[in-house]
């Protein structure tokens, strides 16, 4: 296999791609969706949402509850 010689626009945009990917870990790791029941503040982040939906569990509250809420 051929190596393609590094220069500064290569090393800046594998740079810039490492910052984006880090950048992403992190925000899916934060609380992304709160919601309060019975007196206690819950949060779920991306990743606990998509283990969830692998799970077959429900998230956040149920269809009952959130048409209470909306209105």
């Amino acid at each position: 296999m051929k190596k393609i010689p590094e220069n500064k626009t290569r090393k800046g945009l594998r740079t810039a791609l490492w910052i984006m990917y880090l950048l992403q870990i992190v925000l899916c790791s934060m609380p992304y969706y709160q919601y309060v029941m019975d007196g206690k503040l819950f949060s779920n982040s991306v990743f606990e949402m998509l283990s969830a939906l692998g799970a077959g569990n429900e998230i956040g509250l149920q269809s009952a509850e959130f048409s209470a809420v909306t209105g």
